[in-house]
């Protein structure tokens, strides 16, 4: 999955928890984050190191759960991507949250574009304050996302 920033956007910061399904399979990121964990749900997080090759991580201020407390910065690249295992040919729901967080004290939620196997999907605008989740329906191309 690339994320794909515009031109206006010089600095890109966003704290994104990604989920995939399948019929038999769950698998969660939890962007910026070095550890595995799980929430109040149930639900087990996997840090992204495994999954990326540039950002920073970053914490957020006053995120609103410990998965969304941690967020990964990309100040370098027109293009930075998220290798994500998946199955070619197999339909899978791909959710993505985001949260700003006033990570950097600057009060400016950062817009980015996202790509899935080099599509575009969707330009996403954080919040200050709001988690923003989009979700799609998608049959990736290759065994990998």
């Amino acid at each position: 999955m690339a994320i794909n920033p515009t031109p206006v956007v010089f600095l890109l910061s966003f704290l994104c928890a990604f989920s995939l399904s399948a019929a038999t399979v769950f698998f969660s990121i939890d962007c910026g984050s070095s550890i595995t964990s799980t929430d109040s749900y149930g639900i087990q997080w996997t840090g992204d190191g495994a999954y990326v090759q540039t950002g920073e991580s970053k914490v957020a201020q006053n995120g609103p759960d410990n998965i969304l407390s941690t967020l990964r910065v990309f100040t370098s690249h027109s293009r930075n991507c998220y290798n994500i295992p998946g199955e070619q040919g197999s339909k899978l729901l791909l959710r993505a949250s985001f949260f700003y967080g006033n990570y950097d004290f600057k009060s400016a939620p950062p817009f980015f574009d996202l790509q899935f196997d080099g599509n575009e999907w969707i330009t996403v605008q954080t919040s200050l304050d709001q988690v923003v989740t989009h979700e799609v329906t998608y049959i990736p191309k290759w065994k990998n996302i």
